[in-house]
């Protein structure tokens, strides 16, 4: 199975040097699909919206059972499934859904501290999540997903793809390639130790873009006093001659992680294609990145 945009292709591969084409379906008003998961019956397709569950009881006819629908202009990367569970990780969120009725899936909870979360591996009783922030290796506890141990590379980011085998875990890592780690070298940590030490922007999500994007950043507490000590924050977004074309955020903000959404559609009553840029002012700390709205 192959998702593009808006269409699903479905391919004969039982002679892998010989790939065949069966059939393809068209599939509307669910957003555009990105990633793929198949189980059993049942083949989980994230979208820019959410999740939609298919059955492949008939490998040539895949059928549309259900539709979670999540946040409108989110990307949603590969989701993972565990018994009645999915998985479901985002430029927003890490979602988690019950789909014991494909039909009908739902919403059970939703964790917005892993910023634009890339993948997620399970193994045993732990959820490891892959996202922009580092690896967070996590457990229930009751209804909450707890945090147990963070690995941030040395406050190198853009974790992408995480596989879990036993004690070892597999990471595709932007800055790095590839990153092997052993799962008890996690380090653990309290809520104390969650608040940043260093203000920072990142990338937009996703970019290029189309009309809209997000835009995560974290402001510092006080590394002297360990206090949570706010500051005045103004992001705002230019075109390439310098024009301001819109205002993010301008308030007093404490220490924690932020993520906003850019909606080009709407700035300035509609930008073109082009370069733009987004500048963070935090008390005397600026930066500016460059993202592309393709239209």
């Amino acid at each position: 199975y192959i998702a593009s945009w808006n269409t699903l292709y479905v391919y004969d591969v039982a002679v892998p040097q010989i790939p065949v084409y069966i059939t393809h379906i068209n599939i509307t008003n669910y957003g555009s699909l990105s990633a793929l998961h198949a189980k059993g019956d049942y083949l989980y397709i994230s979208t820019s919206n959410g999740l939609l569950i298919l059955s492949i009881i008939s490998p040539q006819s895949p059928t549309v059972l259900g539709y979670y629908h999540s946040r409108d202009g989110y990307l949603f990367n590969k989701a993972t499934t565990d018994g009645n569970f999915v998985y479901l990780p985002g430029s927003g969120a890490l979602d988690v859904i019950d789909v014991s009725d494909p039909n009908s899936p739902h919403l059970v909870n939703s964790f917005s501290r892993f910023w634009v979360a890339r993948s997620v591996s399970i193994a045993e009783d732990f959820i490891n999540v892959a996202c922009a922030n580092g690896i967070f290796a996590n457990q229930w506890v009751g209804d909450s997903l707890i945090t147990k141990g963070i690995y941030t590379d040395g406050g190198n980011f853009d974790a992408n793809k995480i596989i879990t085998r036993g004690s070892w875990s597999y990471v595709a890592w932007e800055s790095e390639g590839l990153v092997i780690l052993k799962n008890d070298n996690l380090s653990d940590v309290s809520d104390e130790n969650v608040l940043p030490n260093a203000i920072e922007l990142y990338q937009n999500y996703p970019n290029p873009f189309n009309p809209t994007t997000n835009i995560t950043y974290v402001i510092a507490r006080s590394e002297a006093t360990r206090q949570s000590i706010g500051v005045t924050v103004q992001l705002k977004v230019y075109d390439i001659l310098g024009r301001e074309v819109a205002t993010l955020v301008n308030k007093k903000q404490s220490p924690g992680k932020y993520s906003v959404q850019f909606d080009a559609g709407s700035a300035s009553g509609g930008l073109p294609s082009g370069v733009y840029f987004y500048t963070l002012r935090a008390g005397d700390f600026v930066q500016t990145r460059k993202m592309v709205l393709l239209k």
